[in-house]
């Protein structure tokens, strides 16, 4: 029985290539390598997720394909809170959260929204108000509280798309001119990357 527990517990270092260390490893990665590179790097994160790979053979994958020297750049041994192995680390402030957010490229927020990995519900909400919507509402996108709430937070919102004066059921669209959660509007923009695109000359509304 004890040499079971023993067995189970968690790889050293196994912790940096998972949740919220794994975006944060990625969010370092990704802007460095070249397509071919991300592709690789993506399929290699999801046959580790799925179980299809040892943890072992997915940390050689992650070497031959970034480089070591890129790869032991990123987890930062040694340079105080960007050291992804210390074991008590908080999360990014706000702040900090937003800054990084705000110099991706279009490109790359829809890579990390078709991709998801090591993204938790928390972190996706995060990365949808630090980086997609401040871009939608500068695209004259708004959000409205849904009738019959009292309080305002993400799931009693809904999110209406350039054009929409006054959100109705009745009168609009789902899916194209109203969005009833943030999934659905990350999808659309993982579908549709133009509408990151800050666009003045060009007619705002969308179909």
């Amino acid at each position: 029985m004890y040499r079971k527990k023993r067995i189970k517990k968690s790889l050293p270092g196994k912790k940096i290539f998972r949740g919220w260390r794994l975006q944060e490893l990625l969010s370092r990665l990704l802007s460095n390598v070249t397509d071919e590179c991300k592709a690789s790097l993506t399929q290699a994160i999801r046959s580790f997720e799925e179980g299809k790979l040892s943890f072992e053979k997915y940390v050689f994958t992650l070497r031959d394909t970034m480089g070591l020297d890129l790869l032991v750049q990123a987890v930062a041994i040694g340079k105080g809170k960007q050291d992804l192995t210390i074991k008590t680390r908080t999360r990014l402030r706000s702040k900090k959260v937003q800054s990084t957010c705000s110099s991706l490229k279009t490109e790359e927020i829809v890579d990390i929204l078709r991709d998801r990995i090591g993204l938790s519900k928390t972190r996706l909400n995060e990365f949808f108000w630090a980086a997609v919507w401040p871009r939608l509402l500068a695209r004259g996108w708004h959000y409205e509280q849904a009738r019959n709430y009292a309080f305002e937070n993400s799931k009693n919102l809904v999110f209406l798309a350039p054009g929409v004066t006054k959100f109705s059921r009745r009168s609009l669209v789902k899916g194209s001119q109203y969005f009833d959660s943030l999934t659905e509007v990350l999808n659309k923009v993982a579908s549709e990357p133009h509408l990151l695109e800050h666009e003045p000359d060009k007619d705002r509304s969308i179909r």
